[in-house]
């Protein structure tokens, strides 16, 4: 009977425990469960703006809550980021989560209507202003000394006489950031020798200092008469220790941090990219004038650069062809490798 009773009692003892532990693990569990961080992706409506107010946020997720930027944050000109809060619905279940979006706030953002031209806005651009052109048609040449900062995205671009520099597409010289992206170049440029060729986009770079140029995704169709081929894309820094021309006055030009050509597509009669310039007041090749990086990158056709920069006078520089596809990095040498 002793045994009995005590052998009961152990069962009953073990019961216990097993129904204590139990219950301390499920309050264990309860108190002490674990928020999880939502899967989200956000975005903003657009990477330019132009006004006061930030752009509209969006977010994918399947959580239930609200996005909205972080108040009291200084908006300002320029490249910067911004940061934004995802509040879910059930705070218990899931966390907070904050983040931030790079967005460029610009001078002027304008977007083509059909039926107009452009080209008339390039005489309202002023020192020192950052200007996005979408979806615009330029009519004819842009041509300007302004230190401004351009972008443009899926334009139509037109040749057009600008000046001493003959029919191009587009001429500049003292900008400060060029971006390039879905653009088309047409028309006819100019014909001429090695040196005074008709460019489609010429950047004759002087008195400035250029963070970036980005030429992305766009197609070079210019010709220039008579069967000429026209080069689609000439850069130069101008006025450096070794250029010494009698057309250009001012203060060197510069780019820091180098040129992207990438994605394009060149037409067979545009299909040649100088960079540098020829012997400018001496016999010496020109080297200064070439003295920034360039990577011409997964162009959807061939293309063909020149470095006109390594050569003295009397000497041509060669074509060096970067297949469709392909890779290859330019500028900045010194001497033929």
């Amino acid at each position: 009977m002793k045994n009995y009773i005590g052998t009961n009692n152990k069962l009953i003892l073990k019961i216990f425990v097993a129904i204590f532990i139990f219950a301390s693990i499920l309050m264990l569990s309860a108190c002490g469960e674990k928020a999880v961080k939502p899967d989200i992706t956000v975005s903003a409506s657009s990477y330019y703006f132009d006004t006061e107010t930030l752009p509209t946020l969006s977010v994918s997720t399947k959580i239930d809550g609200t996005i909205s930027w972080d108040n009291d944050q200084i908006v300002e000109n320029g490249i910067k980021n911004y940061s934004w809060t995802f509040t879910p619905k059930d705070t218990k279940k899931y966390e907070v989560v904050t983040g931030s979006i790079e967005l460029k706030k610009v001078d002027e953002i304008v977007n083509g209507e059909a039926g107009y031209t452009y080209e008339e806005q390039v005489s309202l651009w002023e020192d020192g202003k950052s200007y996005v052109y979408k979806n615009c048609t330029f009519a004819s040449s842009i041509a300007s000394t302004k230190k401004v900062d351009l972008t443009f995205i899926n334009c139509v671009f037109t040749t057009g006489y600008t000046g001493e520099g003959g029919d191009k597409c587009v001429y500049l010289t003292s900008f400060t950031n060029l971006y390039i992206q879905d653009c088309i170049f047409g028309g006819e440029t100019t014909e001429g020798t090695l040196s005074t060729a008709g460019y489609a986009l010429d950047l004759n770079i002087y008195n400035t200092e250029v963070d970036k140029i980005v030429i992305k995704n766009n197609k070079f169709n210019t010709t220039a008469g008579a069967a000429t081929d026209s080069i689609a894309i000439s850069i130069k820094v101008r006025l450096g220790e070794t250029d010494k021309p009698t057309d250009v006055i001012g203060a060197p030009g510069s780019i820091l941090n180098g040129v992207e050509i990438s994605g394009n597509t060149f037409a067979d009669t545009c299909n040649t990219i100088y960079i540098g310039s020829g012997p400018k007041g001496s016999s010496s090749a020109n080297t200064s004038t070439g003295a920034f990086d360039v990577i011409v990158s997964d162009n959807a056709t061939d293309v063909n650069v020149m470095e006109r920069y390594l050569y003295p006078e009397g000497q041509t520089a060669p074509n060096q062809l970067v297949p469709a596809n392909q890779t290859e990095t330019f500028g900045n040498k010194t001497t033929v490798q």
